[in-house]
């Protein structure tokens, strides 16, 4: 399977987050890696720069829109949570 995009990793991260518990951004990491089926090369990609890998970008660009809309807020630092709206 193909790296998803940032709006598939951002209804993984929704999906999950239901539960009401605070996540912290490794267990996120984790559970988007875990639920999206990439192969070892998926997770190996990395920028044109080379400095970070695409997987992980996507999933901090697809928490940060989601906070900005209103879906997840951060009690503390690199916790998230989805919102009661």
């Amino acid at each position: 399977m193909a790296i998803p995009s940032t709006k598939e990793i951002g209804e993984i991260i929704l999906n999950f987050l239901k539960d009401g518990r605070t996540y912290a951004f490794s267990g996120i990491k984790a559970r988007v890696r875990a639920e999206a089926n990439m192969t070892a090369d998926d997770l190996k990609k990395k920028n044109r720069k080379g400095t970070q890998h695409i997987w992980i970008h996507r999933t901090e660009v697809a928490l940060n829109e989601l906070k900005r809309d209103g879906f997840v807020e951060m009690p503390k630092r690199e916790r998230y949570k989805i919102t009661a709206a």
